[in-house]
């Protein structure tokens, strides 16, 4: 019976310090990253890319970072657990500066400050304008958005 005891205070330690870990922000801000990449699970066509590298005029789906900078958390929120039964979803992967070391947010369950940054990235890849909430805006219906959207919106580039 001791041993029982043991055991689930030591896997309660355990739980306890992998929950405090897991809730911190990680050390990374806005200037450390060099590319956002929207990804389908398991499978699909790629979303909308934003990188601070050289793109073409002619790349329709890659647009500039700076467009997204202000929806970007800072610091990034740590990764969230995905649970046992995610099978499809939606990936954000962040590229850092390096170009080699990347943090993956999804596909099923992502921060809700990623979450934000997700609907501004669709919102100007589909449309080139970004809702803004204000004094001057109305929230509108959240229908399949983990966000509210708002009525207002701005042109962010021709």
């Amino acid at each position: 019976m001791r041993l029982w005891r043991i055991a689930i205070v030591a896997l309660g330690v355990v739980l306890v310090s992998v929950s405090y870990a897991r809730g911190r922000p990680l050390d990374v801000h806005v200037e450390d990253i060099l590319r956002l990449e929207m990804e389908p699970y398991p499978e699909g066509p790629p979303g909308p890319t934003y990188t601070r590298e050289p793109h073409g005029k002619d790349d329709t789906f890659t647009f500039d970072l700076r467009l997204v900078e202000r929806f970007i958390p800072d610091p990034l929120p740590n990764t969230t657990w995905q649970g046992l039964l995610c099978r499809h979803g939606g990936i954000l992967r962040v590229t850092l500066l390096d170009g080699e070391e990347t943090i993956t947010y999804g596909p099923c369950r992502r921060p809700a400050t990623i979450e934000a940054l997700w609907d501004a990235m669709i919102d100007i890849a589909n449309d080139r304008t970004i809702a803004l909430c204000g004094p001057d805006s109305h929230v509108v219906g959240t229908a399949g958005s983990m966000m509210p959207r708002c009525d207002r919106r701005i042109r962010v580039f021709e």
